[in-house]
């Protein structure tokens, strides 16, 4: 099988001397691999590193890492598409935190979003937060689907410790996390998906440390 371990360590050494772009093209390859091979935790990071690559190297790189997964959703099934959807909703809360300030004022505009998120309310960042977070946990096979299969992704892996034992109770969490710390219409807390001790995906930044 393919080792992906190696082609890690060649992406962090290109990432610490500072050749982003050739990291990121490294990266893409890990994901055609690990698309074909069906390798899920590989694939899934290679996607985070992808996001953060485009933040690091384009000025629209958060709107260009939210278009890219929409467009992964398209083609992916189940584990994959569950945990993208969690993704992608703590990516659309980021980006409303971000640029909060300018949406302010605002006017609620109603019917449908338009494909330009730069053009969207308040209220329609709030509206695709919530599908994405409710389609994360539409999942049965989730409650059967153990989170160790997948505990590379995680910043802490208490292997001994897992008080989550399967991607329902984890997106589960992630959802209620930021249904729970949404005191204002705006979303506070910068690590509200921090776990301390535990099984944690944590803030996108943090799911995977780079």
């Amino acid at each position: 099988s393919m080792n992906y371990s190696e082609l890690w360590k060649t992406v962090d050494s290109l990432h610490q001397n500072g050749l982003y772009r050739e990291a990121s093209a490294k990266v893409d390859l890990i994901y055609i691999l690990a698309k074909k091979d069906k390798e899920t935790e590989q694939f899934i990071k290679s996607l985070l590193y992808t996001v953060n690559y485009l933040n690091e190297l384009d000025e629209y790189g958060n709107i260009l890492g939210i278009n890219r997964l929409e467009k992964e959703l398209l083609t992916i099934g189940f584990p994959e598409n569950a945990i993208i959807h969690s993704i992608l909703a703590e990516l659309y809360a980021n980006y409303l935190q971000r640029e909060s300030w300018s949406l302010m004022d605002r006017k609620e505009v109603e019917g449908e979003r338009t494909d330009d998120l730069k053009l969207w309310s308040i209220r329609q960042f709030e509206d695709i937060i919530s599908e994405h977070y409710f389609k994360s946990v539409s999942f049965p096979d989730a409650k059967n689907f153990e989170l160790k299969k997948i505990d590379g992704l995680f910043l802490n892996p208490a292997k001994e410790a897992y008080f989550l034992k399967t991607l329902y109770d984890f997106l589960v969490f992630r959802a209620t996390q930021y249904f729970t710390t949404q005191e204002s219409r705006l979303i506070k807390p910068d690590d509200v998906f921090y776990l301390q001790n535990a099984a944690s995906l944590s803030s996108v930044e943090a799911f995977i440390d780079i």
